[in-house]
């Protein structure tokens, strides 16, 4: 498939397109780290990071963020804006984490 990005190879995986390619299951285990205070801030002053990877593509999201606070859990975040922009909910991570 080249450099197709995900939502296609997702999309031809749900979809049945593409003869032997594998059932995909993103987003069924992700790494999380936290990260910070690192001694050289960004352009907007932010100092802490927060990655997470995708277990099965390896795919890699950075988040970085001024503070670490419960209010602001970047999780959550992250988990809604999957949501929306994969059309597909996250209910086992709804109920593990509690959001």
């Amino acid at each position: 498939l080249g450099h197709a990005n995900w939502r296609l190879i997702f999309k031809l995986s749900k979809l049945d397109l593409v003869k032997g390619l594998p059932k995909l299951r993103p987003l069924e285990l992700l790494h999380i780290d936290l990260f910070g205070p690192v001694s050289t801030a960004s352009i907007n002053g932010k100092k802490y990071g927060f990655v997470i990877v995708d277990d099965y593509s390896r795919w890699t999201w950075l988040k970085v963020t001024m503070v670490v606070s419960l209010r602001t859990n970047p999780l959550k975040v992250f988990v809604k804006n999957m949501e929306f922009s994969m059309n597909y909910l996250l209910l086992e991570l709804h109920n593990k984490m509690e959001l």
